[in-house]
């Protein structure tokens, strides 16, 4: 399966990302890791994580308080928001 990253779900990881380094670098590096780590399990197997809204799916990321939220398109698997799980859940529907 090919993977995309909405520019909403790409600007997510970045400012979290960027947030990481501020605190250090090497844990902007760690975060960068375990995001890619939680993005090819879903590559992997797209349909093991819950449905949380009609065909929108959540993968927790491990080791950090984040999920992606994600759709199972054909051969793609769309991620629209990678959020911290203190943000506002409904976030991910815009």
């Amino acid at each position: 399966m090919q993977l995309h990253l909405t520019e909403e779900a790409k600007k997510d990881y970045q400012e979290a990302k960027k947030w990481y380094n501020e605190i250090d670098s090497e844990l902007g590096e760690y975060f960068e890791s375990i995001i890619e780590e939680a993005l090819n399990r879903v590559i992997e197997s797209p349909v093991q994580n819950q449905r949380v809204s009609g065909d929108t799916r959540k993968a927790v990321v491990n080791k950090f308080p984040f999920n992606l939220f994600y759709l199972i398109s054909d051969e793609t698997i769309v991620v629209t928001a990678i959020l911290h799980q203190r943000r506002n859940p409904k976030h991910w529907e815009r």
